[in-house]
């Protein structure tokens, strides 16, 4: 008896110097301070969607995209300092090639600044 333990306690955001604090209705304590880091870059998430363009061809994009590389939790790495590379993927719906084959100019080879590409 007197012994407690906890089995799937979960801590939502990344940050230091937390702390956890246990009651029962005669006492209290509190743990040491632990900190809750971002994982590793997993993955690419697309934070700001391209807007079409209008006018004469060659156009500028609206709308420029912005990429987040990510943990697997969903949180931004800042440690990221990666070269992301933007390709260009174009269907018209059908089966049948496009008449004129799209191409993506631009930088098209952005280095990450704090997990983020603009």
């Amino acid at each position: 008896g007197g012994v407690g333990g906890f089995t799937d306690l979960v801590v939502t955001t990344h940050a230091s110097g937390y702390r956890l604090n246990f009651t029962i209705p005669v006492a209290w304590t509190q743990s040491g301070l632990f900190n809750v880091t971002v994982g590793g870059a997993v993955k690419l998430v697309v934070y700001r969607q391209p807007a079409g363009a209008v006018g004469y061809m060659p156009s500028s994009l609206l709308t420029q995209p912005i990429v987040h590389i990510t943990d697997a939790g969903g949180n931004v790495v800042p440690g990221a300092v990666m070269m992301v590379t933007a390709t260009l993927f174009s269907t018209n719906g059908t089966a049948a090639p496009l008449v004129a084959q799209p191409t993506l100019s631009g930088t098209i080879v952005v280095a990450a600044v704090g997990g983020v590409v603009t």
